[in-house]
């Protein structure tokens, strides 16, 4: 396990901060939140609702990154979360990864879209919202396990 995150700070998409439990569970808090708002949003505004389902899974596995005394740098961003927490969490999260890494590219193509861009299909965001109300509830018990 700490090979691969060591080999991330070595590349600096990943840095060492000091472990915080307290700030772990507030990430996980928000990605709660989160959650609730993108689903109370989906109807009237499908996009802003995908942004905030897409934030609920990222800010759970931050927290879960966090709660290992590692956040994501610049360079790194929001994509190497998935090979960091493949590190650090159970199976059934590794399994769920992958998808992530899709919802990262829908969420950057909804936030950045192109004048020529398909719209945004909504029936995308009930695919998306079992992976990341999943995501939040794996990193929860993770974090209620060790922390």
């Amino acid at each position: 396990m700490d090979n691969q995150l060591e080999r991330l700070v070595g590349l600096g998409q990943i840095q060492r901060v000091e472990i915080n439990a307290d700030h772990s569970h507030d990430l996980i808090r928000i990605a709660d939140q989160h959650l609730i708002s993108a689903q109370s949003l989906h109807n009237t505004d499908p996009t802003g609702s995908y942004e905030l389902l897409y934030e609920a899974a990222r800010r759970a596995l931050t927290a879960l990154l966090a709660n290992a005394g590692y956040r994501p740098t610049r360079t790194g961003g929001h994509h190497v979360l998935s090979k960091a927490c493949g590190e650090l969490g159970t199976q059934k999260l590794t399994s769920m990864l992958g998808r992530f890494d899709l919802m990262r590219k829908v969420r950057n193509e909804v936030a950045y879209p192109m004048p020529d861009q398909v719209p945004f299909d909504a029936r995308i965001f009930d695919e998306d919202l079992d992976v990341a109300v999943g995501i939040v509830k794996e990193c929860r018990m993770i974090l209620g396990s060790s922390g």
